[in-house]
């Protein structure tokens, strides 16, 4: 039991979490606003283990070892990484840390600006920039999408972008003496499946390359001097021609001012989402915000997690509530597994026994190597080098559920799961 300024909780031995008394602040957890002078359900859930409360606010953790909170939080007492207004409050349970949030995109006309800061790669380059986008991404439907497009048509082609064709196609443009030159695959995406997109451009030598999920999937070189749209980037637009959409999920975007090599695409994956302030990243929008699924009004400016950068990023037309047009979650958005050319070979070569397990996991590798273990959530649980052979992981005293195994080599790096009882 937990008692509250003027509240009380409890979880009985079935799971289940009750609640009673002021409501002000939604701290309740019942969906409303509304005082209650008897204990009421909150949620439907039976897998509460514990609950703690604040003023007008509470925090609880199930079985799974998630923590859930709600209530209160114009001082982001809540840990989600968000704030609210003083006058209201969150009133359903949501899950502290924002490690496992997405954007989704109606399809329709959902979209995010990414403002023009100039000179630069995202203004109109004159300082003769050489870029790399890195991002992930999951779509709802293959056809016509605009994942992220900084070009324009008129008065003649100019930038560049990463779309989607009518046949779900991936293909890159960018402008050399006013003609777009394509880079794309030989096939289409996938709907409902999270791909790698990675897309370079290097001024010096007018060359630009295409990668999906880590490999190599085209080179473009040409001759015209590289023509660059002096307008706003856009997620799901195009702000030079003014048309597009993006009916998907977005769950990181990275933008370089230099040429990533092909070892260091082949190495970007969700795990190493917080690499933050570094050299040559302008911005990194990591969309860890919100509350999943829940009332996000306001909530409209895309976290920018380089310090100092001006690079910012704007929502428009998102609903903010609800499953879709909204901050949601998705799991499997962490659970990618990034395969460059060297790595197929990596992936034959790591073999994991008994898996699933209570927690003794045995590994055997050709080489040596690094490991870590993370949670779902991008939280590190254990890290060691080990030797060609075999090894031994011991996660027996972490809670059940799923589990990430990162192992890296020199020859490259792969993540597998890993399923504790």
């Amino acid at each position: 039991m937990a008692a509250g300024l003027y509240n009380g909780y409890a979880t009985k031995t079935t799971g289940t979490l009750w609640s009673w008394g002021d409501n002000y602040k939604g701290q309740l957890g019942n969906g409303a606003f509304v005082e209650q002078n008897s204990p009421i359900q909150v949620g439907t859930a039976i897998n509460w283990d514990n609950v703690i409360a604040g003023n007008e606010y509470a925090i609880a953790q199930n079985n799974a070892g998630t923590f859930m909170s709600w209530g209160d939080n114009q001082s982001g007492q809540l840990g989600n990484g968000n704030t609210l207004l003083n006058n209201t409050g969150q009133n359903t349970p949501g899950v502290m840390g924002c490690a496992g949030n997405i954007l989704a995109f109606d399809g329709v006309d959902d979209r995010v600006r990414i403002a023009n800061t100039g000179t630069g790669v995202l203004g109109d380059n004159s300082l003769n920039e050489s870029y790399t986008i890195e991002l992930k991404v999951q779509l709802n439907s293959i056809a016509n999408n605009k994942v992220f497009s900084k070009n324009a048509t008129s008065p003649s082609n100019q930038g560049f972008t990463i779309e989607t064709d009518a046949s779900g196609n991936l293909f890159f443009d960018q402008a050399y003496g006013g003609t777009f030159s394509r880079a794309q695959t030989a096939s289409p995406l996938s709907v409902n499946t999270w791909y790698r997109i990675v897309a370079t451009f290097d001024y010096a030598t007018k060359t630009h390359k295409l990668y999906l999920n880590g490999a190599l999937v085209q080179t473009k070189t040409e001759t015209g001097t590289p023509n660059f749209a002096n307008f706003d980037a856009g997620l799901g637009y195009s702000y030079g021609t003014t048309s597009g959409k993006l009916d998907g999920k977005y769950n990181d975007l990275r933008i370089w001012n230099i040429v990533r090599t092909p070892v260091e695409v082949s190495s970007y994956t969700r795990s190493a989402q917080a690499v933050n302030s570094v050299p040559n990243l302008i911005a990194h929008f990591k969309f860890n915000q919100g509350i999943a699924n829940a009332n996000n009004s306001g909530l409209t400016v895309l976290a920018n997690e380089i310090t100092g950068s001006p690079v910012v990023g704007t929502l428009q037309n998102f609903a903010l509530t609800g499953s879709n047009s909204n901050w949601s979650t998705d799991v499997t958005a962490n659970e990618t597994v990034v395969l460059g050319i060297d790595n197929f070979n990596l992936t034959d070569t790591v073999k994991i026994y008994p898996n699933p397990s209570t927690g003794i996991f045995n590994i055997s590798i050709n080489e040596d190597a690094s490991v870590e273990v993370s949670d779902m959530l991008g939280k590190v649980i254990f890290s060691n080098k080990v030797k060609a052979g075999n090894n031994t992981i011991d996660i027996t005293n972490y809670q059940s559920g799923i589990y990430l195994l990162n192992v890296k080599t020199e020859n490259g790096s792969v993540t597998k799961k890993l399923l504790k009882e």
